[in-house]
């Protein structure tokens, strides 16, 4: 990466100095989390929409337009896709005290989406709870059992699993189109499973509900899985996959702010010499300065998170493909690593495949075989894309290639996916 110190350029309070322990995370609340780790504290990236990508060499944030996204054209309520408009939808956002619920809110508020036409909705929400919306605007959060759809044409569905079964229905018994981000209907079959780079076609498939031959509901894949396959998309069309192993190394922001803040108080503990009693409360052991082989909770051998990269990575490629998934938990607040190791039925070449990764949309390519030639996980907090590092030949396997991707988790993995599938729905609409 080329080398960027104008520091004239970028406010004072956007510059990370990841040399002397600063990292650049962000909270669930909307908020930058400040992590006071080893004295250092996480720098706030500004909500006016720019994002940062760390210079890997000389230590500094630096300033980074977000890529372009289909805006609202001036004068009209419109977006406009390639050369033609369509009308402004009516966007309720379901789950925005989580995390990727509020990174979609900012997603939809950098697109230049008004506050007038988003609902901000929430389990539970007493009268008078207000959400931020950019630097100037507040939402009302309006509660997700008295809401009237009918509001709505778009629903995004950002809950937990319980609350998607309990209001989806709700939703498009109102004639509302659902984006599901809690996995409550992946067990639907009439569901499709989408990332647009890979089964887009599957937008054009109508499931019997909608008036216009698109999907009424339609699914969104973990960020494990997004981060997984969305390098590989060009390749997959040139080669048939035939087994993937990943090894995945999830921050704690998966269970949420509160398993953030667990990973603070015990990491702010530990430099005071205080006792962890009691600290234990999301995860099942101490998750600072450690590493735990268990995300989600055990379903046979494995755990929640193992089986559904199994699962959804099978629904996504409708295909047979064989996944072996390995996921632990590491203290970090935000962002996602995992090694992936792909076999093909046929001779696949890692230059091949990397320049096949240099050219997908949403993916970022960095791999210089030096010291930290590579990216890591506090280099894309607040990035858009999936990074890749390490594209290497695979010699214990006949036809294996295996790769480094890191991302972050809430904004490119849930909230980012999610926005892709709603514009594709919008401009197929």
């Amino acid at each position: 990466m080329k080398k960027l110190c104008n520091s004239a350029k970028l406010d004072s309070r956007h510059r990370a100095a990841l040399h002397n322990g600063y990292n650049a995370g962000r909270r669930s609340d909307g908020i930058r989390h400040r992590t006071a780790l080893n004295s250092g504290y996480s720098v706030g990236q500004g909500a006016d929409g720019i994002r940062y990508r760390a210079a890997l060499h000389n230590g500094y944030s630096v300033g980074q337009v977000p890529d372009k996204m289909p805006g609202r054209t001036s004068g009209s309520a419109s977006f406009k896709f390639d050369e033609r408009e369509v009308k402004m939808p009516k966007i309720a956002v379901a789950g925005v005290k989580g995390s990727t619920g509020r990174e979609f809110l900012n997603l939809l508020n950098e697109s230049g989406i008004p506050a007038d036409d988003v609902f901000a909705l929430e389990a539970k929400a007493p009268l008078g709870t207000l959400v931020s919306y950019g630097e100037d605007d507040e939402l009302d959060v309006s509660a997700l059992d008295t809401f009237d759809f009918k509001k709505a044409d778009i629903a995004i569905f950002a809950t937990t699993k319980e609350q998607g079964k309990r209001f989806i229905k709700k939703a498009t018994g109102a004639g509302c189109r659902v984006i599901d981000l809690s996995g409550a209907t992946f067990g639907d079959s009439s569901v499709p499973l989408v990332i647009p780079e890979l089964n887009g076609e599957l937008l054009k498939r109508g499931n019997g509900q909608a008036t216009d031959g698109l999907p009424q509901v339609i699914g969104v894949p973990s960020s494990a899985v997004y981060q997984i396959l969305l390098p590989l998309a060009g390749t997959i069309k040139e080669h048939k996959l035939k087994r993937l192993v990943v090894t995945t190394f999830n921050s704690t922001s998966y269970h949420g702010h509160e398993a953030m803040d667990e990973l603070f108080t015990q990491s702010r503990k530990i430099f005071l010499n205080e006792t962890l009693v009691d600290d234990e409360q999301i995860f099942k052991k101490q998750i600072a300065f450690n590493v735990l082989p268990q995300v989600g909770e055990f379903i046979g051998e494995e755990t929640s998170l193992e089986w559904a990269i199994n699962a959804e990575i099978k629904k996504v490629l409708d295909s047979d493909i064989k996944v072996h998934a390995n996921c632990a938990f590491v203290p970090t607040f935000i962002g996602d690593a995992a090694f992936v190791n792909a076999e093909f039925d046929d001779e696949v070449d890692a230059t091949a495949v990397r320049e096949a990764m240099k050219a997908q949309k949403n993916v970022v390519v960095f791999d210089k075989t030096v010291d930290a030639g590579y990216v890591s996980v506090d280099d894309v907090q607040g990035e858009d894309s999936v990074y890749v590092s390490r594209v290497r030949q695979d010699v214990s396997v006949e036809n294996g290639i295996s790769f480094w991707t890191v991302a972050d988790n809430l904004r490119a993995g849930g909230a980012k996916l999610a926005f892709s599938v709603m514009t594709a729905v919008l401009a197929k609409a």
